[in-house]
């Protein structure tokens, strides 16, 4: 999901039920507000398990939350400032902004299988199938491969300068970046750079699109990009502070509002929120809207994104021998 600045900051899902290989629900009853425990980055849903995993960037973490309680299960050490989860088959891999880093860790038993140096910052991170991953490393301008499966990274150059977010659709892998008003084009398999499609303005969100699409946002416009064909299919002039998609849909927010978008971008569902959020991630057939601000997030259904209630799940206390975590650094970034 998010770069990706998907700060959850006191993610919250404490009356909802999430059964394996059905979509999440939601209970109506009024939420009341909870203190944040945690610096959250970015939320990742496993349907097929029954899954829900949050980044929790200032303690070195991810948490998972019980479904049926909203509580936390279980928490993962990871390496230092998690900022970015992406999900494959039998791996969640969890991208360590500060620590240059990215911890695999095996979904059927919760545990930390490797934890693999990877370029500078890496901001964003998306799945490639079959076990391996790929990083956006802000800071040294390349691109870091992952394979869970044989604990191996392999670096890319060439990508756009400053990259800050990737996504996968169809048989392309994407990548923009905050220094260039373009988007990158790589065989999602070999890995093999192709065409370079020019934007009349910076992006620097990118989701796949239905149809082996992308679409990428900037601050005032977002673009429809074909990669087969190299070129971009459609423009709308909107302001976007974060995009997101799911199941053909896209979600763009904005101010407190969260638009739905068809496949040719025009506008299906405009949601006023009542508590603000300058960050959004759905998958999985739930959103979570994020604020750094107010240290609140929002977490709903996408069928029902109109009316359902907004959950919020319960701060919950350390525990009394908190597992090691690693050495922090002095000053973490601002973001």
């Amino acid at each position: 999901m998010t770069v990706r600045k998907r700060v959850l900051t006191a993610l919250a899902a404490a009356t909802f039920a999430l059964l394996a290989g059905a979509p999440l629900t939601y209970g109506q009853s009024t939420p009341e507000p909870l203190k944040a425990q945690g610096q959250f980055r970015d939320a990742a849903v496993n349907p097929d398990r029954g899954q829900f995993f949050v980044a929790v960037y200032d303690r070195d973490a991810v948490w998972t939350i019980n479904p049926s309680t909203g509580e936390i299960a279980t928490r993962i050490n990871v390496g230092d400032g998690p900022g970015a989860l992406a999900l494959d088959g039998e791996y969640l891999a969890v991208a360590n902004r500060l620590g240059n880093s990215v911890t695999i860790v095996r979904l059927d038993t919760l545990e930390v299988s490797g934890t693999l140096a990877t370029g500078e910052s890496p901001s964003a991170i998306v799945s490639l199938g079959g076990g391996r991953f790929a990083t956006a490393n802000t800071f040294s301008d390349s691109l870091s491969v992952i394979n869970a499966a044989t604990n191996s990274v392999e670096t890319i150059t060439g990508c756009p300068s400053v990259p800050v977010d990737l996504a996968v659709s169809g048989q392309y892998l994407a990548v923009v970046g905050r220094a260039e008003a373009r988007v990158q084009l790589y065989d999602r398999d070999s890995l093999a750079p192709g065409n370079s499609v020019t934007l009349s303005a910076m992006a620097t969100r990118i989701v796949a699109h239905t149809g082996g699409a992308f679409v990428l946002a900037g601050t005032d416009k977002i673009f429809v990009v074909a990669p087969a064909s190299a070129a971009v299919t459609a423009t709308r002039d909107m302001a976007v502070d974060d995009l997101s998609s799911d199941g053909g849909l896209l979600y763009t927010l904005k101010s407190g509002t969260v638009e739905t978008l068809d496949a040719d971008l025009q506008v299906t569902n405009t949601t006023s929120l009542s508590q603000p959020a300058s960050a959004i991630a759905a998958g999985g057939g739930v959103v979570a809207l994020l604020d750094p601000k107010s240290s609140r997030a929002q977490v709903r259904n996408l069928n029902s994104l109109a009316s359902a209630v907004p959950v919020q799940v319960a701060a919950q206390p350390e525990a009394s021998t908190p597992a090691p975590q690693p050495e922090r650094k002095a000053k973490r970034e601002k973001d």
